[in-house]
């Protein structure tokens, strides 16, 4: 369920490319304390890594249809059951969660670390053709999924801070 409060959440960063290197050690304590722990009630579900990559890969294809293009998997094929269910697309969202949990896990003990991770990442999205425009309905996508998988669990606060954090490490892929 998009709400205006989801797009407007996710408006363009007027922060300048030089300040962006330092955005992870700008996020609240707070904030990535909100985050992890909404990770460790993500990881009590059962299969928790292919059951929130599908949902927000589902999303995510909603918001961004053009998107599906990008994967070497998509064969031309309608964005339906059968491809969410496919294996390569179940391996994609299992890794994606992987690669979530990775960059969340390192925010805040160590900054430099992070950077080279969304460096990397970045740079691997770009060779895939992954496109800036692509960033903020990923960023819808995750937040919904979320929302739709814990639903009064993810409360305002989560979904502020998941925002803050989202926003945060897309900007450092962006960089690549």
């Amino acid at each position: 369920h998009a709400t205006a409060h989801h797009i407007t959440a996710f408006a363009p960063s007027p922060i300048s490319p030089s300040i962006v290197m330092m955005d992870a050690d700008l996020l609240s304590c707070s904030t990535v304390a909100d985050v992890m722990s909404t990770m460790q009630i993500i990881r009590r579900i059962p299969d928790y890594r292919l059951s929130v990559g599908k949902k927000v890969f589902q999303r995510f294809f909603q918001l961004c249809p053009s998107a599906v293009t990008i994967f070497s998997f998509h064969k031309n094929q309608p964005i339906d059951e059968e491809f969410l269910n496919s294996p390569a697309l179940k391996r994609h969202a299992v890794f994606y969660v992987k690669m979530m949990e990775r960059s969340i896990d390192v925010l805040g003990p160590d900054g430099h670390l992070l950077t080279e991770i969304l460096m990397e990442l970045g740079a691997k999205h770009q060779q895939y053709g992954v496109q800036p425009e692509m960033y903020r309905p990923m960023g819808m996508a995750i937040v919904q999924a979320l929302e739709d998988i814990l639903g009064d669990r993810f409360t305002e606060s989560c979904r502020a801070s998941w925002v803050a954090v989202y926003e945060t490490l897309s900007s450092g892929m962006q960089r690549a």
